[in-house]
Parts: C-alpha cells; structure tokens; sequence
C-alpha cells in the first residue's frame, strides 16, 4: 500500500508539473488571468448550470463567474482562436489516462490530495462553450465544432451543437 501511495504522489506532482507547463505557454493575459482560465470558467459554468441545482447564491457566483469569462474572451477575440482551437482537438496522452484509471481505485481521501488535470473531454467542451464568446471570429471554428459532433463523449457533442446552434443564429 506504502507503494501504491508514493507511487500516485509521484504522478500526482509530475502531472501537476505538466499541467503547469501547459500554463506557461504564453498565451495572452486579460484581467490578471491567463486565457486558459477564462476559457475553463465557460466551460465551468456551462457544466454547473447542467448538473447541479444552483441555489440564490451559487446561481449569482456563477452569473458573475460566467459574465467575467464572456467579457475576458470578448476582449481577447481573434486572438484567442488559436488557442480554443487547440482545445477543440484535446486528446489525453497515455500518461493522463493511466493516471485517471489508477485515481479511481484509489480511496476518496487520497484523492482529494492529488492533482485534477483537466481531461480531454473537459477542454473539448470548454473550449466549445467559449467560442459562443468572441463574437465573429468564431466561423473560422466551425469545421473543428463539426468534427465533435462525433465526439464520444456526449457533453462535448452537446456543447458543439449549442454552439453551432448560437453560430447559426447570428
């Protein structure tokens, strides 16, 4: 068991290492906050209003949330397309997959310890969920958004198709 612990920390602190490499990849800053952010609060919020019963209070935070990353995004425009593009094409490396498989065998307690990286399918959705925000620039997304309506996972078809939808009406 001592094994299997050290072993996880490892993973955890070398996933956490990679994830903060990712972060640092110069991406464009607006109200303090690296683009990334921004475009993880979208999908966030998008996520919590789906699945969880929002109260008076949460339901504001995450109003506020939201109108925080919209206007973040609107002000990045153009220039935050090649970054939400990236997005569009997320796939977990190996490592992440096996990371995740050994994390679900672990106990709760533990896990609340380690490292969440964001998986694939939760940056394919946020990704989706943030084009709604830049306003124009958003058609030149409309191939990659296309291909994830074949996505396997159903969150992210269902963010691509909302945002299709919200493309096709303005």
């Amino acid at each position: 068991m001592k094994s299997l612990i050290f072993g996880l920390v490892a993973i955890g602190l070398l996933t956490a290492t990679l994830v903060g490499k990712r972060q640092a990849d110069h991406e464009p800053v607006y109200n303090g906050q690296p683009l990334s952010r921004w475009i993880d609060d979208c999908g966030f919020v998008w996520w919590s209003n789906r699945h969880i019963f929002n109260d008076g209070n949460s339901a504001e935070f995450l109003h506020s949330k939201e109108g925080n990353a919209k206007l973040a995004l609107r002000s990045a425009g153009e220039k935050a397309l090649p970054y939400l593009i990236r997005d569009l094409h997320e796939h977990d490396s190996p490592f992440v997959t096996l990371y995740y498989a050994v994390l679900v065998r672990v106990p709760f307690q533990l896990t609340e310890l380690l490292p969440h990286p964001n998986i694939a399918a939760q940056k394919k959705t946020s990704a989706a969920i943030a084009l709604q925000a830049i306003g124009p620039a958003f058609v030149a997304a409309i191939p990659d958004l296309l291909k994830l309506l074949t996505d396997d996972d159903a969150e992210v078809r269902t963010a691509a198709q909302e945002t299709l939808r919200i493309i096709r009406a303005e």
